[in-house]
């Protein structure tokens, strides 16, 4: 029996889909914007592959952790320059 391998998750689209958890989970440290970047990175070569529900989970928690992340370093920054202009 031949298994078809576009069904088949890549290492990429794990990876893609671990990166989307973990930067999610923590999506209020800055430095997992980068982790969520490589993410969708990694998605994108994944594609290349072909597209399996990892790939897609992977793409939408990247693309939602990288938005709540860019929230929170405004948010950090915001809260920096007020205290910097009020003291």
């Amino acid at each position: 029996m031949v298994k078809n391998k576009s069904a088949d998750p890549t290492g990429t689209s794990v990876a893609s889909f671990v990166l989307g958890v973990a930067s999610l989970a923590l999506c209020v440290a800055p430095f997992m914007l980068v982790a969520a970047v490589v993410g969708l990175c990694l998605n994108s070569e994944s594609k290349k592959r072909g597209t399996h529900s990892l790939q897609t989970a992977g793409m939408v928690l990247n693309i939602i952790a990288v938005v709540l992340s860019s929230i929170s370093i405004c948010i950090i920054l915001g809260i920096l320059f007020a205290g910097v202009i009020v003291g």
